[in-house]
């Protein structure tokens, strides 16, 4: 495995890893000239040879570029270093709906149903976009869809505020 942490693609420094998955691990950047964090998403090396997974990840960073929706996460770049691709993306700090879920379920509670709608309906607007540019996710499930609030972060303790709304991740 490499060591990423603290090197510099392009004009991002990489500072932590946040989490790894089945294709990629995820790291905190920060961008150099723009001065603001990001998320960095690298291949894993072994999977770098596999040309069918190599062409999966280009295209998920292609469309999920080419959107544009307040429900799906934004791309800022896609660039190849030592044969490993990466992705850089906006930074979605907060919890995800698996990790969200989960804690309700520790606590003996479960989600409102108007939280419940009220996510579901974000999510489905999210796919209607991306749907009508011919876009399909392929792995819809609560690991891949953050929790964000507009006004602060998330306490996965309390119930859900009203400003948090679902992005949705990994194309």
């Amino acid at each position: 495995m490499t060591d990423w942490i603290g090197r510099t693609l392009s004009k991002v420094e990489i500072q932590k890893l946040l989490g790894r998955g089945g294709m990629a691990e995820v790291y905190l950047g920060r961008h150099t000239t723009l001065n603001r964090p990001v998320a960095v998403k690298i291949l894993h090396s072994y999977l770098s040879e596999d040309e069918t997974l190599l062409q999966r990840f280009r295209t998920e960073a292609q469309a999920v570029a080419a959107m544009r929706h307040p429900n799906i996460v934004q791309v800022f770049d896609f660039d190849t270093v030592e044969d490993h691709p990466y992705i850089v993306m906006e930074l979605l700090e907060g919890a995800s709906l698996a990790d969200y879920l989960r804690t309700l379920r520790r606590a003996g509670r479960t989600l409102p149903p108007e939280a419940t709608a009220r996510l579901v309906a974000g999510l489905a607007a999210a796919l209607d976009y991306a749907h009508a540019r011919g876009i399909v996710h392929r792995d819809i499930k609560p690991a891949n869809v953050m929790l964000r609030r507009a006004s602060g972060p998330l306490d996965p303790e309390a119930p859900l505020p009203p400003d948090a709304e679902p992005v949705l991740t990994d194309f």
